[in-house]
């Protein structure tokens, strides 16, 4: 008995090609990522370290001009002296924080330049699983590629510009079969590590 199927199958649907740019093999997880980590520390972690700047310089302004009114009210009085004293290192706490807080605003650690600028980098062939930067600035980059030479382009790229002062080197590879992709078809599994020398180029 033979059987036939004259059901029309759905055809799978694949994203277009814009531009020349396949967009069926664009990573838009890493993209969304760069785009999201963007606006995050500006609304939250910067606005938070502004406002206590602002604080620091409104209680500065009232212990300077308390200061200037005992320093007219009396002169050689104990007591009144023991309190500009006190005064005065009131005033020399909030100049040292507030120096501290306007460097950690002025060295920002947005990476959102580094993401958009590895986006751009990825070749066709492969995918990047994780990427990490430390407090000390160490950048580690893990994926897969189907090609050993795209990988190897892929850092020369990456090097080229001034984010990490051509730090980045290939520091584990390994040859794994890909069992979504059939039966014989390997791939190499790769961590690539290094330095952030700086997350904006242009702003230094």
């Amino acid at each position: 008995m033979i059987e036939i199927n004259l059901i029309e199958q759905k055809k799978p649907f694949k994203l277009p090609t814009v531009a020349g740019v396949d967009l069926s093999k664009v990573n838009f997880k890493i993209i969304a990522i760069a785009y999201l980590l963007t606006y995050i520390p500006d609304y939250t972690i910067y606005t938070s370290w502004q406002e206590e700047l602002v604080s620091i310089d409104q209680e500065k302004e009232v212990l300077r001009a308390k200061l200037s009114k005992l320093e007219e009210e009396v002169r050689g009085n104990d007591i009144v002296k023991k309190q500009l004293e006190q005064f005065n290192n009131q005033v020399s706490k909030l100049k040292e924080r507030s120096s501290q807080v306007e460097q950690i605003i002025k060295a920002r650690t947005n990476p959102n330049k580094i993401l958009e600028r590895v986006a751009r980098n990825i070749p066709e062939d492969m995918w990047l699983q994780e990427i990490s930067i430390d407090n000390e600035k160490k950048i580690t980059i893990q994926g897969f590629s189907t090609s050993y030479k795209s990988i190897g382009n892929f850092i020369i790229l990456l090097n080229e510009s001034l984010f990490f002062g051509k730090s980045l080197t290939l520091a584990d590879s390994k040859t794994n079969e890909d069992g979504d992709a059939g039966a014989g078809k390997r791939v190499e599994v790769f961590t690539i590590q290094g330095r952030v020398d700086s997350f904006d180029p242009l702003q230094q």
